[in-house]
């Protein structure tokens, strides 16, 4: 269960569809003082944005896709992504 999971003032981010209904404890989220962040932002014409933008080469995605760092430099990893430096890393394992 979500709720349970989640520590006092935690945040549950819901992005897009279950496919079905779904229970929530709605006490146990104010008792814990949860908060439920949600997006839905699915239509046609926002695709067709996107893909028009896409083909017009005007999206700067680089930033989105994340920095990769090898292993042995998690901690730098974890550090440049905390501090917001880095919106993503990928940490790749050495090769064996």
């Amino acid at each position: 269960n979500l709720v349970e999971a989640v520590g006092k003032n935690g945040t549950i981010v819901q992005v897009g569809l279950y496919g079905q209904p779904i229970q929530v404890d709605m006490d146990k989220v104010l008792k814990k003082e949860i908060r439920l962040d949600v997006s839905y932002a699915t239509n046609y014409s926002t695709w067709a944005r996107l893909m028009k933008l896409l083909s017009l080469d005007q999206l700067i995605l680089d930033p989105l896709l994340g920095t990769k760092y090898e292993l042995k430099n998690w901690q730098t990893a974890f550090e440049r992504a905390a501090s917001g430096d880095d919106m993503k890393v990928i940490i790749v394992p050495e090769q064996i």
